[in-house]
C-alpha cells in the first residue's frame, strides 16, 4: 500500500514537473535500471534501492569511454552481486556499520582448594 502510494505520488509530481507524460518517456533501459538497482542494493532493505541507484549512476561515469556499454556493465555488475553478495550491498553495509557488542570477559578465579589437594596428592587432573 505504501509503495503504491509513493509510486503514485512520484508519478503525479513527475507529470507536474514535465507538464505531460508520454509512453516514450519510460523505455526499457529505465525499467532495467530500476530493477538492477533494487537487486544490487538489496531487496527488503530501506536504503537498498537508493544505494543501488547511486552505484549504477556513478558506474558509467567512472568507466569514462565505456559509458556506451552501460547495459553490459549493468549486467556484469548484476551477475557479480548475485553470485558474490546474494542479499545485495545494503545488508553488507548495514552489518559493517552496526556496532557489535563487545565480549564480556569474566575474571576466572582458580579453585584453590581443589588445586591444593591435587598438588599435595601429586595427582594429575
Amino acid at each position: 500500500m505504501f509503495a503504491g502510494f509513493f509510486a503514485g505520488l512520484a508519478g503525479a509530481l513527475y507529470a507536474l514537473v514535465q507538464n505531460y507524460i508520454l509512453p516514450e518517456n519510460f523505455h526499457f533501459d529505465l525499467s532495467l535500471f530500476f530493477f538492477i538497482s533494487i537487486i544490487i542494493g538489496g531487496r527488503g532493505e530501506l536504503l537498498g534501492p537508493f544505494l543501488g541507484a547511486v552505484v549504477l549512476t556513478i558506474l558509467p561515469e567512472l568507466m569514462g569511454s565505456l559509458a556506451q556499454y552501460a547495459t553490459l556493465i549493468y549486467g556484469v555488475v548484476l551477475l557479480l552481486v548475485v553470485l558474490l553478495l546474494p542479499r545485495g550491498l545494503g545488508p553488507m553495509l548495514r552489518e559493517a556499520f552496526t556496532p557489535r557488542a563487545r565480549a564480556v570477559v569474566e575474571a576466572v578465579e582458580p579453585d584453590t582448594t581443589r588445586l591444593t589437594a591435587l598438588l599435595v596428592r601429586g595427582d594429575r587432573p
